[in-house]
């Protein structure tokens, strides 16, 4: 009958409104997130952590290869 037919179009169309608004959640969710990633506070923090390892890495490599240049360099000779 056409009052069936309305009450299962109406479910339906109920039905898609959930899934939308579900799916709406999920990318205000999302947003939520990049927002507070992306805050000037967090880039900032985020930058001198970057900062901080990339001199730490810089300092690690000028060890490394003072130590190399005295392992390979050239040997002093031992009397016996």
């Amino acid at each position: 009958s056409d009052v069936k037919e309305l009450r299962a179009t109406i479910k339906e169309i109920f039905q898609a409104l959930d899934e939308l608004q579900e799916g709406r959640g999920v990318i205000e969710s999302q947003i939520s997130t990049f927002k507070t990633i992306l805050s000037p506070s967090n880039l900032d923090s985020s930058s001198r952590e970057i900062a901080d390892v990339q001199a730490r890495l810089t300092v690690a490599e000028d060890r490394l290869n003072s130590l190399a240049k005295l392992h390979n360099g050239r040997h002093p000779v031992i009397e016996k």
